[in-house]
């Protein structure tokens, strides 16, 4: 028994192909993971000077503290007492690893606030690359890394380079982004995405807002739109949804084993006079994150124009948060009208014309003027109960509908 030769033939049939594809994407990833080390050692070293030149403050202070401490030994922070968000698993285990190098010196705040936006910024152009490939996935990380490579001086510098200011909270959120979508192939990065979401909600209580109930919203929404369920998003919308219990579970599991103690944050809802304030700045920090606050700059001067250039970023970023929230809604809004046709009464039927219920899919006609038991849906055929009506009428369910859907095809079976 032999070996056939290696030759172009053999290279050329579908073996031969599989084997040219898997060692082409090996080869590529292997690229693309060097590419990304140099160019975080590059960005690495630039946020650190740039860190360097905002001045320290007592937070930064505080978790150099914290890390020196976990270096030490004391990895629950026994006998500490911190803030609501404690940034935990986020941001204490880089002070820890500098704290353990460098010792206790300020510089240890610079090297990770530095540290943290370069793996942000890395990280966000992986999760803006997706699933595209070549030339297409190529421009989707150069268009996030034109967008985040460099924060506006001052008070930007501040929040993105110094810590602990949620810069973590959103890395870890990024990553639990990318198990997400390496989930739905992968199904062991769905339990990566459940752990990621519930050590966020433990170090930083935003990430409840900003990470778990989106995703949730969003999972909800997409099997909705699918009509049908989909293994990956069901275990997924699972993992967020057990995300905050882990994360209640967790912090009593490190106050059990004699770790930090929290202050307790008494959260309420904004009074209505304070709304107009709460909005102004929300506006200014999303403006200033960017480096595009261009209120009460002066007009036709050099720093002005880097701000606009800025906004006109900004202005991106707010116009492609447009088409998938535009998408989602259009997919599930379909669902939701078609879902509230179905919810109407039992038996209500619809209006019969030519042997077939308009309006209504998925349902058998009934005999004409046959009543159902209990007098539910009774009427004359080709007659609407009145529940009938009001469903169809808040779902959207006309003969000439928006969408498209005119009712089963001719010559297909009603009932499948």
């Amino acid at each position: 028994m032999g070996f056939r030769p290696l030759t172009q033939e053999s290279l050329t049939g579908a073996g031969g192909r599989a084997l040219l594809t898997a060692a082409t994407s090996t080869h590529t990833r292997g690229l693309l993971a060097l590419a990304a080390a140099a160019a975080g050692a590059v960005l690495f070293a630039v946020y650190e000077r740039l860190s360097a030149t905002a001045p320290l403050t007592a937070d930064s202070a505080n978790a150099v503290l914290q890390g020196q401490s976990m270096a030490a030994g004391n990895l629950l922070l026994h006998g500490w007492t911190l803030s609501g968000a404690s940034f935990y698993a986020t941001d204490a285990p880089f002070y820890a690893l500098f704290a353990a190098v460098r010792g206790l010196s300020p510089a240890v705040a610079h090297d990770v606030g530095a540290l943290i936006y370069t793996l942000l910024v890395i990280a966000a152009c992986f999760l803006a690359r997706g699933s595209a490939r070549g030339g297409e996935g190529l421009g989707r990380m150069l268009v996030t890394l034109v967008l985040l490579i460099a924060p506006a001086p001052g008070a930007a510098t501040e929040l993105l380079l110094l810590g602990p200011f949620h810069g973590g909270t959103t890395l870890v959120l990024l990553l639990a982004l990318l198990a997400l979508d390496a989930g739905e192939t992968h199904p062991a990065w769905t339990a990566a995405l459940g752990v990621l979401l519930a050590l966020a909600v433990l170090s930083d209580a935003l990430a409840l807002y900003v990470g778990v109930v989106p995703v949730v919203v969003v999972l909800a929404a997409r099997l909705a739109a699918r009509g049908r369920a989909a293994g990956s998003d069901l275990a997924a919308l699972a993992a967020a949804l057990l995300a905050l219990p882990a994360a209640l579970v967790l912090g009593q599991l490190v106050h059990q084993l004699g770790g930090f103690e929290t202050v307790p944050l008494q959260g309420s809802f904004a009074e209505v006079d304070d709304l107009p304030k709460n909005l102004a700045l929300t506006v200014q920090g999303a403006l200033l994150l960017f480096g595009a606050n261009f209120f009460g700059q002066p007009i036709a001067t050099p720093s002005t124009i880097v701000i606009l250039v800025h906004l006109a970023g900004f202005g991106l970023v707010a116009m492609s948060c447009r088409d998938p929230v535009h998408g989602v809604r259009g997919r599930a809004g379909r669902a939701c009208r078609r879902g509230l046709a179905l919810a109407g009464p039992p038996g209500c039927g619809g209006r019969r014309r030519g042997g077939r219920l308009r309006g209504l899919p998925g349902r058998r006609p009934g005999r004409a003027g046959q009543r159902r038991p209990g007098g539910a849906g009774g009427g004359l055929p080709g007659q609407a109960s009145p529940g009938l009506r009001a469903g169809r009428l808040l779902a959207g369910q006309h003969r000439h509908r928006a969408d498209g859907w005119q009712g089963p095809r001719p010559g297909a079976d009603p009932g499948r």
